[in-house]
């Protein structure tokens, strides 16, 4: 999982998820071993260890451009987790799920809202940036 730079996620080996659950879960295993709770050093020193790993982690993720959706008033589109129509209002931001807003044979592109995800066409999407 390393490679030359010291950097120990590669993103194309496992997900970002799986990754800090495998690095919290070897953080609790040394926290329960005792040569780290002999001494508030080596309790210090895997604190400082922790908070590099999650800054170098932070580094890594791009920011996601933002959308809103086109129009004003109230709009239904398909929300692909309950198969059901989801009543959403025109302007709200939504932000792709793959970093490009490609979208699928039917034209529409799967954004996620601050609550689910829908289906929505790609020509109602507004692109505003990093907002």
């Amino acid at each position: 999982m390393s490679n030359d730079n010291g950097d120990e996620y590669d993103s194309m080996d496992m997900s970002l998820e799986a990754y800090i659950d495998e690095s919290l879960a070897e953080i609790y295993e040394t926290m329960d071993s005792e040569a780290y709770m002999k001494d508030a050093y080596g309790y210090d020193a895997l604190l400082k260890n922790y908070i590099y790993t999650l800054k170098s982690l932070a580094s890594k993720i791009a920011p996601v451009d933002s959308y809103v959706i086109s129009g004003s008033g109230p709009a239904y589109f398909v929300s692909p987790m309950s198969r059901e129509m989801v009543k959403c209002e025109r302007g709200m931001e939504v932000y792709p799920v793959k970093e490009e807003a490609e979208p699928d044979k039917n034209g529409n592109v799967m954004v996620r809202t601050q609550a689910t995800y829908l289906l929505i066409p790609n020509k109602q999407l507004i692109k505003v940036g990093f907002n």
